[in-house]
């Protein structure tokens, strides 16, 4: 047999020792749908073996000729290095959530999933994430992608699938990161979504506050909203209250994003978004009630209740003295918001509230 290695910026091998054998057909000419089968090994460092003197058979291509293996070899090794780094988690597919279209992968111009030309709606549409993914690694998709014959990718793909379930993390090696998650299930729901678990860790970093174990659809939301989720990072950090951070993402309408550490401060105190948007507007911020605790030497959430209330001047003179401060300091003007809030899951003030009367996360995550 004669090698071809397919290596191309430069991927991580394959487990010390990989030598797969395969069948795959050699087909005659770029119109053919069928061929010749024969067997084929794929090696650790991609390389790829095959009946045929490759290195005759380029020259032959310069002059016109055909060699179905010489694709295999090339083309059909890049799209199966694809396909390991998804299925073994080392990459995060390149799935979407939209809220018109549902989940989406990757769009390509050769793929049944590709945007119809008129209204850019997606010829194919995924109810869940799972879903989006499984066609984000298919065979077709890939194949479509990388400019790759589809039997190629298929007959590499299916004879590293045994491969890449040896290589799978065991569950009881991250109980520590399936112990923060809320679903029992949680961690596989993620893995399947495309989430390796030491990524997941790393998404829920972003809510060092909350305290509780955090909704799947909260990473699920990091990873693959992020024209949404970026924005509100600074909330979201500042977010003591699982479900609110994970409806921030999802759902949630910043309060004053020209403001998001401000906004993220009063959301980590509970508030819903309507009512960080008031106290934002009148000049008062967490910081304040902070100091208006200290100053009355009461329980900052006996003052959060206060300010709520919205006391009129006069009536509380130890506030009417910090906002005085603090207007010396910076002009507080009343802030405007460009879209109405929505909310639908935060209209129960968030202090009092139990996890209970609050329904928030992707309704898809499952």
């Amino acid at each position: 047999m004669t090698p071809e290695s397919g290596l191309h910026d430069s991927p991580p091998p394959l487990p010390r020792g990989t030598r797969v054998d395969f069948e795959v057909e050699c087909r005659t000419s770029p119109d053919s749908t069928t061929g010749e089968r024969h067997t084929a090994t794929l090696l650790e460092d991609w390389t790829v073996l095959t009946p045929h003197d490759l290195e005759a058979e380029r020259v032959g291509l310069a002059f016109g000729g055909f060699c179905d293996c010489l694709a295999l070899a090339q083309s059909g090794v890049r799209v199966a290095q694809r396909w390991w780094q998804l299925s073994t988690r080392h990459e995060v597919p390149e799935i979407a959530f939209s809220p018109v279209h549902g989940w989406q992968p990757s769009m390509t111009t050769a793929c049944a999933c590709t945007p119809a030309p008129v209204d850019g709606s997606p010829g194919l549409r995924f109810r869940t994430a799972i879903d989006a993914r499984a066609h984000e690694t298919s065979s077709l998709h890939l194949a479509a992608r990388g400019n790759a014959r589809p039997h190629h990718a298929r007959a590499l793909i299916n004879a590293l699938r045994p491969v890449a379930i040896d290589v799978a993390p065991a569950r009881r090696d991250w109980e520590p990161v399936a112990d923060r998650l809320r679903e029992p299930d949680a961690l596989k729901v993620l893995w399947n979504c495309g989430l390796h678990p030491a990524r997941v860790a790393e998404l829920l970093d972003v809510a060092p506050g909350v305290t509780g174990r955090l909704p799947a659809s909260f990473p699920l939301g990091l990873a693959f909203v992020p024209d949404r989720a970026m924005p509100r990072r600074h909330e979201v950090a500042r977010q003591r209250d699982a479900d609110l951070a994970t409806w921030l993402l999802w759902d949630g309408t910043a309060p004053d994003p020209s403001r998001p550490f401000e906004s993220g401060e009063w959301l980590g105190l509970g508030l819903t978004p309507r009512q960080c948007q008031e106290m934002l507007a009148a000049g008062i911020t967490a910081t304040l009630a902070d100091e208006l605790a200290a100053t009355l030497r009461q329980p900052l959430e006996d003052c959060v209740r206060l300010l709520l209330q919205r006391p009129p001047p006069g009536v509380l003179p130890e506030l009417d003295h910090l906002l005085a401060g603090a207007r010396a300091k910076r002009d507080f003007s009343r802030s405007t918001v460009s879209a109405p809030l929505d909310t639908r899951s935060t209209d129960t003030p968030l202090l009092d509230a139990s996890h209970q009367e609050i329904s928030h996360g992707d309704p898809h995550a499952h």
